[in-house]
């Protein structure tokens, strides 16, 4: 958990912010990123946020030339739908004050 928390404060919080609520810094210049907060979020199967992660989408740029797949599988863990219980929030804790 504390090297997908590593991975997330260095390459995702920019665009979603360190709550994971889509309020980066990129957000007042239009760069508008997901929020897992999201409910859609929840209903999404197994393996979709890896592939995004791994693959990009939208004007988010895929991670896989710049970390591994099992990085990129540490970082995805924090947010699958199976590992949130699907009945709580994606990301129920803030991960810029998340314990390892």
């Amino acid at each position: 958990m504390a090297e997908g928390k590593a991975k997330y404060d260095i390459f995702c919080t920019v665009c979603h912010g360190a709550a994971g609520d889509g309020n980066g810094v990129t957000k007042p210049y239009g760069v508008l990123a997901a929020s897992y907060h999201d409910d859609r979020l929840r209903s999404v199967e197994d393996g979709y946020i890896f592939d995004v992660i791994k693959n990009g989408k939208g004007l988010m740029l895929p991670l896989n030339d710049r970390i591994s797949q099992k990085k990129v599988g540490r970082l995805s863990f924090m947010f699958e739908p199976c590992n949130a219980h699907k009945t709580q929030t994606l990301m129920s804790f803030p991960l810029h004050n998340a314990q390892s």
